[in-house]
């Protein structure tokens, strides 16, 4: 997605095509700066339930006692698919910069007929490996919570187990049936001295301006609009790529919104999204991804147009510059 989301936002800076507008245009027309964009994935589910949401906070942990000694409270994956889960918890942060100088990660996998745990700690001075391959009732889950009871024997040395034991509360969400939810969110903003600039101008011309530290690149295009979507296209080496938006006010924002994907998700494809975001199966009834552009205008109230630009080389892929951070929903 994220890569979806980047190329969106360089074909907006990049767009040409021929079209014409008229009045019905005026919320486009005017030099418009890109703010953010935002990646959601919504569905409607036909049962109530909760869904494990990792962009919230944890509550409670998981200590290590034994050979090892150790909190564990940071959710490094979790995957969880009809009666198969697998959970893997870590004493470190995934989202700090730094890695410490030591760590533990405990990895549980349950199903049906066998569940497994297995323990890693890492230092400067080596590696060693704990497990259990049966741990039985040793761990048991109520929803997104999982009560860890467990003693896992060293690889090199069975007389000196470690212990893992507590209770910890995965970060979710309780989805209603028949109501349209959203699954996961994720926010696009551009680094620090990266802006890009688009002027939509009458008659189907858009002007851009790309900054990219000391490099300007600036572009001539066209676009057209279509009842209330805007169709942006640009041809490159005889192949024309197009994109179409939904076009929305927002206060003094444009909103340009990608949310074509409802009709292309089929049975497979609702099939994938429960796996993804631990929805029970089979009751997901649709599902999509929006891509939405906030652009702002670039003149505090202003629309002043971009002046006239001759093409010039496209610069290096944009998707290098795009910095993505998860927008976290409490």
């Amino acid at each position: 997605m994220t890569r979806t989301a980047a190329f969106a936002v360089a074909l907006l800076v990049l767009a040409a095509c021929d079209s014409g507008t008229s009045g019905a245009d005026d919320d486009l027309i005017g030099s418009w700066t890109f703010a953010s964009a935002s990646n959601q994935s919504v569905g409607v589910v036909s049962q109530a339930q909760d869904m494990v949401d990792l962009t919230r906070a944890t509550e409670g942990s998981v200590t290590l006692s034994g050979a090892e000694s150790g909190s564990l409270r940071y959710v490094h994956s979790y995957y969880s698919y009809d009666s198969q889960s697998s959970l893997s918890l870590t004493s470190y942060d995934p989202n700090a910069n730094e890695y410490p100088s030591s760590w533990q990660t405990l990895s549980i996998n349950q199903g049906p007929n066998h569940s497994s745990a297995a323990l890693t700690a890492s230092s400067n001075d080596g590696t060693t490996y704990y497990y259990n391959e049966a741990v039985g009732a040793g761990v048991s889950r109520n929803s997104a919570r999982f009560t860890v009871n467990v003693d896992m024997a060293s690889y090199y040395d069975n007389t000196t187990p470690a212990r893992a034991e507590g209770t910890i509360t995965l970060g979710h969400r309780t989805l209603a049936a028949g109501e349209r939810s959203t699954f996961s969110e994720y926010a696009y903003e551009f680094p620090p001295n990266n802006t890009a600039r688009y002027a939509f101008e009458r008659e189907g011309v858009l002007r851009t301006q790309q900054v990219s530290g000391n490099q300007t690149v600036e572009r001539t295009g066209s676009w057209k609009r279509v009842g209330d979507r805007v169709v942006l296209s640009t041809t490159e080496d005889g192949i024309t790529t197009s994109f179409e938006y939904r076009v929305q006010q927002d206060g003094a924002a444009l909103l340009l919104i990608d949310d074509r994907s409802a009709s292309a998700c089929d049975a497979e494809c609702r099939r994938y999204a429960e796996q993804q975001f631990g929805i029970v199966a089979g009751t997901l009834t649709s599902f999509q991804t929006e891509l939405t552009l906030r652009l702002v205008p670039t003149a505090s109230g202003a629309r002043a147009q971009v002046a006239p630009a001759a093409a010039v080389p496209l610069p290096e892929p944009l998707q290098a510059r795009v910095s993505i951070r998860p927008r976290a929903r409490r």
